[in-house]
């Protein structure tokens, strides 16, 4: 069973022992860059990515955080999830 953890510049996956994925951001002046988004090979192609980036964005808004997507996977993201783009910067609601 996967198991995900929000920390202060990441948010990982974990099964068991084993690391699963990483999505990596920084906290800076108000806004969230999300800069990195990384699955090992087994994982690929089961949410891991998709679930890290969504638990990263949650966080981001309960911290009233914008939030800007640097990496192409969490681009994507975003282009799948309209409802988001109250959380990016000078982004029209």
């Amino acid at each position: 069973m996967i198991t995900y953890e929000v920390r202060k510049q990441d948010v990982i996956a974990m099964d068991g022992e084993i690391r699963a994925g990483i999505c990596t951001f920084t906290d800076r002046a108000g806004i969230r860059t999300i800069e990195h988004t990384g699955v090992t090979d087994e994982y690929r192609g089961k949410g891991v990515a998709a679930e890290l980036i969504r638990l990263c964005v949650e966080d981001a808004e309960e911290k009233k955080l914008f939030v800007e997507p640097v990496c192409s996977y969490a681009v994507l993201q975003f282009e799948k999830h309209p409802e988001w783009v109250f959380l990016r910067k000078g982004k029209a609601v």
